[in-house]
């Protein structure tokens, strides 16, 4: 049940956030790089994604900084850290909104880890 709600709470958050941007669910989910299918389901609450799969999907949406460390805290993920270069590259691209290609360019040129 619990895990049930905090699902509904970031489908909830999306949703709003989708409606502020004015995109389309499959704009997003486009823009995101995520599968298809796994992307409708976190719109429907059925799946809770992965730190770096719901930071995808905050960059296709054209979420802000701050409106992606809401939900990465409603998914009990660990905040973005300015001091860890590969969130600090993160950071950077949310901030400049930048694609999700152009911010694994970049974290792949500086030897990290790509979003996926």
């Amino acid at each position: 049940p619990y895990r049930r709600q905090r699902q509904m709470c970031i489908r909830d958050r999306l949703e709003s956030i989708i409606q502020s941007k004015k995109i389309s669910k499959s704009e997003a989910i486009n823009n995101s790089m995520i599968e298809k299918h796994y992307g409708y389901q976190i719109f429907q609450g059925i799946k809770t994604p992965s730190r770096d799969k719901l930071i995808m999907l905050c960059i296709g949406i054209g979420a802000d900084l701050t409106q992606t460390e809401k939900l990465l805290n409603r998914i009990k993920a660990s905040p973005l850290y300015a001091k860890d270069g590969r969130d600090a590259v993160i950071m950077f691209g949310l901030l400049h909104k930048l694609s999700v290609i152009d911010i694994n360019l970049m974290l792949y040129d500086r030897g990290f880890d790509v979003l996926e």
